[in-house]
């Protein structure tokens, strides 16, 4: 039913706003820390939204960039 994915359209819609407009997540480390401990389908379904605030091609590839590079050290580090 619809109301079992409310919760998770709320939570996404939350995220949304917080993490909807990519010069203001490179701008702020905190926004940054978020985005780069995002798990891979959020990361996507952000990428994705119609909503997100873009303001050119490169800040996207950047926030992309940024979170391959922390899920990369992440996994390192796991190994050692």
């Amino acid at each position: 039913s619809n109301d079992a994915a409310a919760p998770g359209a709320a939570a996404f819609q939350a995220l949304q706003a917080r993490l909807g407009n990519t010069l203001t997540v490179m701008r702020s480390p905190d926004l940054r820390a978020i985005w780069t401990a995002l798990p891979e389908h959020a990361v996507t379904a952000l990428l994705s939204s119609e909503q997100l605030q873009v303001d050119c091609e490169e800040s996207v590839l950047l926030l992309l960039t940024m979170w391959q590079k922390a899920k990369d050290a992440a996994v390192c580090k796991r190994v050692r």
